[in-house]
C-alpha cells in the first residue's frame, strides 16, 4: 500500500502485512491495518539512520533559527551522530538513549550538557513523529540526567577592575573597553560587537542598542537585531562615559596612524582601524576567556559581567533588560 513520500529520502513509502487465516479473518485484519495506516500507526521499515534523519531535520529547522542557534544545533547533532548515528531511526529505543547518556557522563560531559543533547534529540524525534516516520519518540521514555543547578558566578567590583587593568597592561585596550562597558551596561557580547559610534550620545550620556553581531554557520558574521528584538536606550554613568571617551581617542589615533577615517558608522569595539569590520562575538569571548585564564579566574565568562551589571542595577533599584 502506497502511503506517500519519505520526507528524508524522497522515496515512495509503502506498507504491507502478511496474514494467514480465513477470508473473514483476513477482512477483519485488513480493516484494522487500514485503520493503522489512516491513524499513522503503521510503521514503515526503513534504512534511514538517525544520522541521515538528523541531517534532514537540520535542513528543515535552520531557516527559522538564528545563525548562532543553528550552529549550536549542528554541534550537538554532530556529537549525537557520533554516538548513535548508525542506529536505524525506526529501531531507536529509550535504551539506546540511556546508554548514550551514561557514556557521555563517563567521558566527562557534565549533566547539563547531556540534558541539552536530550532536548535536541527530543525536538528532532518529535518532528519525526509529525512526519510519520515513527509512532512515538523514545526520548519520552528515556531518562536523561537531572540538570544540576550551577550558581551564577558574579565578580565583584575589584575583579572587574583587575580584568580592565590586566587588559590595558597586556596591550588589549579594545578588550579593556569591552569589559568596562559590559560590566556597567549589561550588554551581551553580540551587542558589544555591534556597537557603532553613532549609537553613543556623549552629550546626553546615552547609548542606543540597535543591533547585534552574530556568528554565522560558515565562521563569518552577520548583523541582526538585539536578542528578543530588545532595541533600547541605556543611560551611562560617569565611569562608562570616561571609558568610552578614552577608547574613542585611542580609536581616532589608531585610524590616523593607519591613514583611514573613523566614521560615525564605524564599529566601536573592533581590531579594524577603520571600524568597518566588527569583532566577532566568539573572538571577543575567547579573548576574555584567555585573559581570565592568565588571571586565575577560570570560572568567569564574558556573560558573568552581565550578571555583575544586573546585581549593581538591582542594588540601585533598577532592572536589567
Amino acid at each position: 500500500m502506497f502511503i506517500g513520500t519519505d520526507p528524508v529520502t524522497g522515496n515512495p513509502r509503502q506498507v504491507s502485512r502478511t496474514f494467514r487465516g480465513t477470508k473473514k479473518q483476513a477482512d477483519t485484519a485488513l480493516a484494522a491495518f487500514l485503520a493503522e495506516v489512516v491513524s499513522g500507526q503503521a510503521l514503515v521499515s526503513s534504512s534511514v539512520t538517525l544520522s541521515d534523519y538528523l541531517d534532514r531535520w537540520l535542513e528543515h529547522i535552520t531557516p527559522t533559527r538564528s545563525p548562532t542557534t543553528a550552529r549550536g544545533y549542528r554541534f550537538k547533532v554532530k556529537r549525537i551522530s557520533a554516538k548513535l548515528g548508525h542506529v536505524p531511526l525506526d529501531k531507536l529505543t529509550a535504551q539506546h538513549l540511556d546508554r548514550a547518556y551514561r557514556a557521555w557522563l563517563t567521558e566527562g560531559l557534565d549533566p547539563s550538557s547531556v540534558h541539552h543533547l536530550h532536548r535536541v534529540l527530543s525536538a528532532a524525534l518529535n518532528q519525526a513523529v509529525k512526519w510519520g516516520l515513527v509512532v512515538s519518540s523514545p526520548t519520552s521514555r528515556a531518562t536523561p540526567p537531572p540538570r544540576r543547578y550551577q550558581p551564577k558566578q558574579i565578580p565583584g567590583p575589584e575583579i572587574v577592575q583587575q580584568l580592565i587593568t590586566a587588559s590595558e597592561d597586556r596591550g588589549q585596550p579594545v578588550l579593556a573597553a569591552a569589559i568596562g562597558l559590559a560590566a556597567t551596561t549589561g550588554l551581551r557580547r553580540g551587542e558589544l560587537a555591534g556597537l557603532q559610534w553613532w549609537d553613543i550620545d556623549f552629550p546626553a550620556g546615552r547609548l542606543n542598542v540597535r543591533r547585534s553581531i552574530k556568528n554565522d554557520l560558515d565562521g563569518g558574521w552577520v548583523v541582526g537585531p538585539p536578542k528578543s528584538h530588545q532595541a533600547r536606550t541605556i543611560a551611562l554613568d560617569s565611569f562608562t562615559l570616561t571609558v568610552l571617551r578614552q577608547h574613542r581617542r585611542r580609536a581616532e589615533a589608531w585610524a590616523s596612524r593607519a591613514g583611514v577615517i573613523l566614521g560615525a558608522a564605524s564599529y566601536a569595539l573592533t581590531l579594524d582601524p577603520s571600524g568597518l569590520t566588527p569583532m566577532k562575538p566568539d573572538s571577543l569571548g575567547q579573548a576574555f576567556r584567555r585573559l581570565c585564564q592568565r588571571e586565575g579566574l577560570l570560572e568567569l565568562t564574558l556573560h558573568s559581567l552581565r550578571h555583575f551589571s544586573a546585581s549593581m542595577l538591582i542594588a540601585s533599584g533598577r532592572e536589567l533588560t
